[in-house]
């Protein structure tokens, strides 16, 4: 299950980048948002929104201040999804 949150979670990012990034970066766990991803604040509202649609639900929006990189990102839908998200 983590791995196929992990991937579905790679996907919407891909999603929400701008169609030069999408090929051009290899999305890992490291990779920060804001420094190597240079989402500012509109995109990251945009990549929760995405993300709360992809799995049906809704996160808190003070959890979200505490994300840095694609795996913080990952852990926090783990944590508020966990094994009840819709796939």
């Amino acid at each position: 299950m983590r791995e196929e949150i992990e991937n579905r979670v790679f996907r919407v990012i891909r999603e929400v980048l701008p169609p030069a990034m999408r090929n051009s970066i290899a999305l890992s766990r490291e990779i920060l948002l804001v420094e190597d991803l240079k989402m500012d604040s509109i995109d990251l509202v945009t990549l929760f929104l995405a993300l709360e649609d992809e799995f049906k639900g809704s996160v808190d929006q003070d959890a979200t201040y505490t994300v840095r990189t694609i795996g913080d990102t990952i852990n926090l839908i783990e944590q508020v999804f966990g094994t009840e998200y819709s796939a």
